[in-house]
């Protein structure tokens, strides 16, 4: 696999791991995007916001400024959700395991076309 090909599957895994976080998030904890909030308390200024280069101002306890889709986080918090990936890839080429793309693949990964 080289470093393209690494980077590719990073990305789409990490697309992935991040709704799979939205999902475990909005169900477990109740968290939703600031955009989604019923409240709106603007007063309040989030730091998590301000540091993702999103709008300051914090709505409510459960607003939370990663809930968005993958293609909408700046790339300071995508590449939190790629290092896993990455990582994983790397381990699996130092064991000696070989990721194979099938010939004729036809990409139909619904969750990766937003």
């Amino acid at each position: 696999m080289n470093e393209e090909e690494l980077m590719e599957i990073s990305e789409r895994m990490g697309n992935k791991v991040h709704k799979v976080w939205m999902e475990k998030r909005r169900k477990e904890k109740g968290w939703h995007s600031p955009e989604e909030c019923p409240i709106r308390k603007a007063e309040r200024i989030s730091v998590n916001a301000s540091m993702m280069g999103m709008p300051l101002g914090k709505f409510c306890d459960n607003c939370h400024p990663c809930m968005r889709p993958y293609k909408d986080l700046p790339d300071s918090v995508k590449e939190l959700d790629r290092e896993y990936p990455k990582v994983f890839l790397k381990i699996l080429n130092e064991m000696g395991f070989q990721v194979i793309k099938r010939v004729g693949y036809i990409d139909t990964d619904e969750f990766y076309k937003e």
